[in-house]
């Protein structure tokens, strides 16, 4: 497997305010909720092996702030050359997340794909992996 995708739906128990954008909150997110299973990202690490969208609504619009029992969702994606896939689904795949700062993410819902070569590419390929809203380019051979 080259990558996995998750899509996660959820909710909080608290309001969260964004200054500007909401990626320190969901950087945090997925950063704890790797620690939780052994995978270590280091803060301020300058290469990370996912890439996460912003958050959104239930209409598409990126949320600029999350209001106890609304419902959210955001888009990760994680790089299986640079972490255990099968760890990260582990991970995410449940009720809720708890995190350092007390607050409970309660989770409706979550959709995985994976993305696999096809075992007849003689081992070799080259694969353009684009992000949403900030456009990358993995190529792996």
């Amino acid at each position: 497997m080259l990558s996995v995708g998750l899509i996660v739906r959820f909710s909080v128990d608290w309001e969260v305010k964004f200054g500007s954008w909401c990626g320190r909150f969901l950087s945090r997110l997925v950063g704890e909720v790797l620690e939780g299973v052994g995978v270590r990202i280091p803060h301020g690490a300058e290469v990370k092996p996912f890439s996460i969208s912003p958050i959104f609504d239930v209409n598409d619009r990126v949320a600029g702030r999350l209001v106890p029992g609304d419902a959210y969702w955001f888009r990760a994606s994680f790089m299986c050359n640079m972490v255990d896939c099968g760890r990260v689904v582990n991970a995410f795949v449940r009720d809720s997340y708890a995190l350092g700062n007390g607050g409970v993410v309660r989770v409706f819902g979550v959709e995985v794909s994976e993305l696999r070569l096809n075992s007849n590419t003689g081992g070799r390929a080259v694969v353009n992996w684009g992000v949403r809203f900030w456009p990358t380019v993995f190529t792996f051979r």
